[in-house]
């Protein structure tokens, strides 16, 4: 399970309204990270972004405004959305790529390059489909726990 940390800024029935952490870069366990001149920490801070929207979650676990909590997603679920959202439309690229070749075999490539915009469509409707078929309470960041 992935965590990260929150804090509860409203609570509506039976929902919560919670702001998570501001994710800093690097990990910040040696010197060099401390002293900015790490890597990680510079990349992080260039392309920091604003802080992240709120979310609106069920209230599992009767939290309170003011409460800090940890919020988790599930890393199967996370692993297989991201397999399913970069490479089905890859693979479906290269897959019509190859067959837009094989069967229009012109000069030049314009066989393999319809193939593969054909392909890309195919894939990108095939996550829509998939999507629209799966419960989505699987990716939806869930509250854990109150943190004392």
């Amino acid at each position: 399970m992935l965590e990260q940390q929150a804090t509860v800024v409203a609570v509506d029935g039976d929902d919560v309204v919670v702001h998570a952490d501001a994710v800093t870069g690097g990990c910040s366990s040696c010197h060099v990270g401390s002293t900015g001149r790490c890597g990680s920490g510079t990349l992080a801070r260039l392309f920091q972004r604003r802080p992240p929207a709120p979310l609106r979650l069920p209230n599992s676990i009767a939290a309170v405004v003011g409460d800090r909590v940890v919020l988790g997603i599930d890393e199967q679920a996370l692993l297989y959305g991201a397999l399913q959202l970069y490479l089905l439309p890859l693979l479906t690229l290269f897959g019509g790529a190859v067959v837009g070749d094989l069967l229009l075999p012109l000069r030049s490539e314009i066989g393999a390059v319809l193939g593969a915009i054909t392909g890309l469509i195919f894939g990108l409707q095939g996550i829509r489909y998939w999507q629209q078929r799966q419960p989505q309470q699987r990716l939806a960041p869930q509250l854990l726990r109150r943190l004392p």
